[in-house]
């Protein structure tokens, strides 16, 4: 089975805020993601300590200010990966984001600038 990243997590809690307007429960969270409670708890423990999400035990998810930043981040690294790797090598859809999982954790502000520039500031 897969391993479910940060980001994921952090995309998926983002998504359901928006979707109820409040905070979201573990269960919501495992639903989503196709993951157990105890596997989410775990990950929102580790979220808490980084700071990324707002959680009490028992009590609802909802994600911090830099929680919301490092989605943005995140998910505009992604979308820059995945247009080069469909558009420029060619890969289907399924692969770019596999790959574009990977390498947005290791794109740097610098690298994002460029990438973007390089393409043409999509979605800027």
């Amino acid at each position: 089975m897969a391993r479910t990243s940060m980001h994921e997590y952090l995309d998926v809690i983002q998504h359901l805020q928006e979707e109820s307007e409040a905070e979201v429960s573990v269960s919501a969270v495992a639903k989503r993601l196709g993951v157990s409670r105890p596997s989410v708890s775990e990950m929102v423990k580790k979220l808490t300590e980084k700071g990324l999400v707002h959680h009490a035990r028992y009590g609802k998810i909802s994600l911090t200010a830099k929680g919301q930043r490092t989605v943005r981040v995140l998910s505009r690294r992604h979308r820059l990966w995945q247009e080069f790797l469909m558009s420029h090598l060619g890969l289907d859809e399924h692969h770019a984001h596999r790959a574009a999982c990977e390498l947005e954790h290791a794109t740097s502000a610098l690298v994002e600038r460029k990438l973007s520039e390089f393409l043409r500031d999509p979605d800027s």
